[in-house]
C-alpha cells in the first residue's frame, strides 16, 4: 500500500490538541477563585493557544548545556504571622521544572527567593532529585563528567533598591539563558504585591517584577 505523505499540519496537530489540554489542565480552578481560567483566557485572546508549549518551545531553542536559569519563587503569605509560612505549591513546582530543565537541556537551575526560605527551598530541591550546593560549585558541577545534577539556592532582597543591585550582580555572574517566576508575586501599578485574596504582602515579598527584570533597570546583553 503506498504511504500518504503527511503534511506539517497533520504532524503539528496532534502537538497542538496535547497543548491545549496541558494549558487547561494547568489552569483548572479547583479553588474556585476566579483568577486561573480569567487569566488564561486573557493570554490566549493575546497570543494564541497552547501557552505552556510554546513556553517549553521557547525554552528548548534558549537553553544550552550549562546555562543557569534563574527561578523565582516563594511567597510568604502570612507574614502577619511568620515570614516562615509560605504559598506550598510554588517551590515544588520550580524544583520539579529546574530538575526537567537540567535533566532535559542541561540546565543550571539558580531558585530565587526570600532569604527565610531559602533553607525550605533547598530542601525541597534536593527532595526533587536535586543537589543545592552554593552558586558557583554549581556551574562548576555542570562542567563534571559525573553527574551531580546540582542547583543552587539564592535570597532576594525584600528591599526594592537593595533588590535592583542583586539582579544586576546575578546577571553578570550567571548570565541566565531564562529566567522564570512560578507563584512569584509582583509589583502591581501602585507598587504593591497583593495576594489573590487582596491582601497586601509587599514587605515581606523578595521583589521580583510582574513583567521581567528590565523593570529592575537591568538589560541583558548590557551594552557594549
Amino acid at each position: 500500500m503506498p504511504q500518504v505523505p503527511v503534511t506539517p499540519e497533520a504532524a503539528s496537530a496532534p502537538l497542538t490538541r496535547f497543548a491545549i489540554t496541558l494549558d487547561r489542565l494547568t489552569t483548572l480552578d479547583l479553588g474556585q477563585r476566579g483568577v486561573a481560567g480569567e487569566l488564561h483566557r486573557w493570554a490566549v485572546a493575546r497570543q494564541g493557544d497552547g501557552r505552556a508549549f510554546a513556553a517549553a518551545a521557547a525554552l528548548a531553542a534558549r537553553v544550552q548545556p550549562g546555562h543557569a536559569v534563574l527561578i523565582a519563587t516563594g511567597w510568604p503569605d502570612r507574614p502577619h504571622v511568620t515570614p516562615l509560612v509560605a504559598e506550598t505549591d510554588g517551590p515544588p513546582g520550580a524544583a520539579l521544572l529546574g530538575r526537567g530543565l537540567h535533566l532535559a537541556l542541561g540546565a543550571v537551575p539558580v531558585f530565587v527567593v526570600e532569604a527565610d526560605l531559602v533553607g525550605a527551598m533547598a530542601a525541597v530541591a534536593e527532595a526533587a532529585g536535586l543537589r543545592a550546593l552554593k552558586p558557583a560549585e554549581a556551574v562548576a558541577a555542570a562542567q563534571s563528567r559525573a553527574p551531580l545534577h546540582a542547583c543552587a539556592v539564592i535570597a532576594l532582597a525584600t528591599d526594592l533598591d537593595t533588590a535592583r543591585a542583586q539582579a544586576t550582580t546575578m546577571f553578570d555572574e550567571f548570565r541566565p539563558a531564562a529566567v522564570i517566576a512560578i507563584e512569584k508575586g509582583g509589583l502591581n501599578p501602585t507598587g504593591h504585591i497583593l495576594t489573590s485574596r487582596g491582601d497586601d504582602t509587599t514587605d515581606a515579598l523578595a521583589k521580583v517584577p510582574s513583567r521581567s527584570w528590565l523593570e529592575f533597570g537591568v538589560t541583558w546583553p548590557p551594552a557594549e
